[in-house]
Formats: structure tokens, sequence, C-alpha cells
């Protein structure tokens, strides 16, 4: 495996470690899959376990989550801006996600920004959040595209390792949801 170079190490565990909201997380049980890491963020008492995808486009980490006790998939996408706001900003807006050549998913999505974090987030609202998961698995690319038809914004990850990330994410979040049980 190719060594990354310090400063793409650096960014990479930030985007790993910021979920979304401002709040820094401490991550740990970190494990690479291919294009794909799956880990666990805490930060006192709550904790949630994600796999992402921090490798395809600089700056950006496509990930989906998994919080205890029910361990549902929330599917969102980070970019770093390089900037901090001052105050929160939120607006909705469209997205379409799509496997491979597979039907593509609309999903409504929350873009925001939060004051003391240098990121944006899209967080998609998913009709089938288990079927992206078993396309995710399954596929080669996910072709993510935000926006509307003027000026969309297109990005696409390599799901290399996707399957084995998002299983253990799931898995993890499982066995923290059954000791709390």
């Amino acid at each position: 495996m190719p060594t990354l170079p310090r400063s793409l190490l650096l960014t990479g565990a930030l985007l790993l470690a910021t979920p979304a909201a401002a709040t820094m997380f401490n991550a740990d049980r970190v494990e690479p899959s291919g294009h794909w890491h799956s880990l666990r963020l805490s930060l006192g008492e709550a904790r949630l376990f994600r796999a992402t995808n921090t490798l395809d486009q600089p700056g950006t980490a496509f990930s989906v989550d998994f919080a205890p006790p029910h361990c549902q998939p929330r599917a969102e996408l980070r970019v770093e801006m390089h900037e901090f706001v001052a105050t929160p900003e939120t607006r909705q807006g469209s997205a379409s996600l799509r496997i491979d050549d597979l039907p593509p998913f609309a999903a409504p999505t929350d873009l925001r920004r939060d004051p003391g974090d240098s990121g944006a987030y899209a967080l998609f609202t998913l009709d089938e959040p288990y079927r992206l998961l078993h396309e995710l698995r399954s596929g080669e690319v996910l072709q993510l595209r935000l926006g509307d038809d003027d000026e969309p914004w297109e990005l696409d990850f390599a799901l290399d390792g996707a399957g084995p990330a998002l299983d253990r994410a799931a898995r993890l979040c499982r066995r923290a949801g059954d000791a709390d049980a």
C-alpha cells in the first residue's frame, strides 16, 4: 500500500473525526478498507460509528454514520471550506446519489455550516437507506450530484472497501447498543 503524505493523513484524520457539527469528536478504532475507513467517534457518553471515504476528493468526505441504540444509517458529505462562519447557515437543497448505472436516489438535503467549524455539510434524507447500503457494498462508484441542473456539483467516490467498512461500522454500533441495554 502506498504511503500517503503527512498533510493528507492529517486532513483525513480531521475529516474522520468531525461529524456534522462543530464539536470535535475523538476518533479511535480506525480500520482502513480500500478507499474507505471504519471507526468509532466519541465525545463523553455520545458515540457513533462511521464508514467513510476521504481519499477520492481532497478535503471532502462521504460518510455513513450509525448511532446507538437504533443504528439507522445516515449519509452525509463534508467539504472543507478553509474558513469559519460566525453564525449558523442552513438551507434546503437537493442531491442525487447513484451507484454505477443503477437508478439514482433523489435525496432532499440539508446544507449546513456551523460556527467554529470550517466544514460545510450536506445531510441526505433517503427514503431507502438500506437499498443505498446494499448498492454501496456491491457497486464500484458512487456518483454524487448536488444542486440544480444549471450549476450542479458532481463528485465520484470509489466503493472499493465500502462493504467491509459499512459492515464493521454497523456491527460496532449494534454491539455498543447491546452493551447499553
